[in-house]
């Protein structure tokens, strides 16, 4: 949700991606990040010094990871990360 609010902010405006945001709440469970979360993102930015690997990425990839789900996503620091992708 974090990245695809961005995509449509910057594609759309800033009043579709406020509806975009009222329609995920509202339709999807959303799952927080907790502690290992963060703390497994943080290696994974240190595993790739060479790359600018977000923590917001490198979150939703540990994330991904915990749930065993793929990530909806057209950046290409998942592959980077080895996250299963749904394209």
């Amino acid at each position: 949700m974090l990245e695809a609010y961005s995509l449509v902010m910057r594609k759309l405006g800033l009043a579709e991606a406020r509806a975009f945001l009222s329609h995920v709440e509202t339709s999807y469970p959303l799952a927080l990040a907790d502690r290992p979360d963060h703390e497994e993102a943080a290696r994974s930015v240190r595993r790739y010094p060479d790359q600018d690997i977000t923590m917001v990425d490198a979150v939703v990839s540990a994330m991904a990871s915990r749930l065993s789900v793929p990530v909806w996503t057209h950046g290409y620091h998942f592959d980077t990360l080895g996250t299963e992708e749904w394209r």
